[in-house]
């Protein structure tokens, strides 16, 4: 019998890619979660009425789109609600984040390392991986950082801020001390799938293995699509500013097993 698996957050950036791929495989059956998360009546409506196997919750409120109300009721309250919910055989899998851990300039963190995140949106995942390996069992939690892959009108992030500026043969003000570990959308996504069929549980680091910051970044996408360098312009992210500057994540060996895409290979498919 097919296993029940149920997907938040199917119309978000990552959500979009792996649901085409795991429909592709043929190999589950997949239920997409369209009620409010924060609406706990609906949500416990749809549990006692359908048997999941297992969830894969990617819905969240992402740094820039909430105050802090909002940003908790998302990434922290619904995602207890949703733990409280599931039965105790049923897998969760959760999306989190590499600010969960401080701006280090030296540190490398692994997994185990503890987390002192300086952001809003850094600590609601915190406290939400916190809440989670306390209350589930069966408890897989995949920390990433700067998701890319393909170009999506409506997701404002940094790829979609260079080419929309870069069009406009205008002058760039690139950060040279924000640093991150770009993650192909297709290796998240086959990651996940191998979570779901291995039953690993645990904390994954799931992202790039190339860490540079956001200036060298730009200059690559441009090198390779065909932008003018020079209009990128290279300044320092004041102290204090409202992205950390050194977020450097060991990532974990059986992500890099399964790990496809160089950050080469991905910015070229990226267009």
């Amino acid at each position: 019998m097919k296993s029940n698996i149920l997907i938040t957050g199917a119309s978000g950036y990552l959500g979009k890619y792996f649901l085409r791929k795991i429909i592709s495989i043929k190999d589950y059956n997949i239920n997409l979660l369209f009620e409010d998360i924060n609406n706990f009546e609906s949500i416990r409506n749809y549990f006692s009425s359908n048997r999941i196997d297992v969830v894969v919750h990617l819905a969240a409120l992402v740094a820039s789109k909430a105050n802090q109300d909002e940003m908790m009721k998302t990434n922290l309250e619904a995602t207890k609600n949703l733990a409280n919910l599931i039965d105790k055989n049923t897998h969760f899998i959760v999306l989190s984040s590499d600010h969960v851990f401080k701006s280090d300039k030296e540190k490398i963190y692994k997994t185990e390392d503890i987390k002192d995140p300086e952001t809003l949106y850094g600590k609601s995942k915190h406290l939400a991986e916190e809440y989670l390996s306390k209350n589930v069992e069966k408890l897989t939690v995949l920390r990433t950082s700067m998701l890319y892959g393909y170009n999506d009108s409506k997701r404002n992030n940094f790829f979609k801020f260079l080419i929309d500026n870069l069009k406009k043969l205008e002058k760039i003000d690139i950060y040279s001390n924000v640093y991150n570990q770009p993650t192909h959308v297709s290796d998240v996504s086959d990651f996940i799938i191998k979570i779901i069929r291995e039953k690993k549980f645990g904390f994954f680091h799931a992202l790039g293995d190339e860490y540079l910051n956001r200036f060298e970044l730009g200059k690559m996408f441009c090198e390779i699509h065909g932008y003018n360098i020079e209009y990128l312009n290279s300044v320092k992210q004041q102290e204090g500013g409202r992205i950390p500057n050194y977020l450097n994540l060991q990532p974990s060996q059986c992500f890099l097993e399964n790990k496809k895409y160089s950050l080469e290979m991905g910015l070229k498919q990226y267009l």
